[in-house]
């Protein structure tokens, strides 16, 4: 008898340059049986798509932003993600060019990580196994 397949776990990623959803969604594709990348052309998008998830779609395993967007920023985005109930616990990274160690306190205020973005693929990778830990943990509680 087959074993019912687990569903794919969800990480959802907010960001306005298409070259950046391209090098993610590139180094997310060894890990598309087990992670389901949905991308964003900013935090808008990404906010009403949640809010419009029914309550009984599971959460996503992780919350990916970049810093600086137009309309609503990252920092923004998750401001609110921590005001929603079921998004209080989710995993959050700022994902941004900026190093600024504001960013990261912000970052940390809002029980978020911050991941400065990488210049090439081989960090690229390296960054994309940090962030499946983040749902990999979740798998083991």
């Amino acid at each position: 008898m087959e074993k019912p397949k687990e569903p794919r776990r969800v990480v959802l990623y907010a960001d306005d340059d298409m070259d950046d959803l391209d090098f993610v969604r590139d180094a997310f594709k060894p890990h598309e049986k087990d992670i389901k990348l949905i991308t964003f052309c900013g935090a808008l998008e990404l906010i009403r798509y949640i809010s419009e998830q029914p309550v009984n779609e599971p959460s996503p395993c992780l919350v990916i932003l970049d810093v600086d967007m137009p309309e609503l920023n990252g920092k923004e985005a998750l401001m609110l993600l921590r005001k929603i109930d079921r998004y209080k616990q989710v995993p959050v990274i700022l994902f941004t060019t900026s190093s600024s160690p504001h960013d990261e306190v912000y970052a940390d205020c809002y029980r978020a990580g911050f991941f400065t973005k990488p210049l090439n693929e081989e960090q690229m990778n390296i960054i994309v196994e940090k962030f499946v830990s983040y749902c990999n943990e979740g798998v083991k509680k």
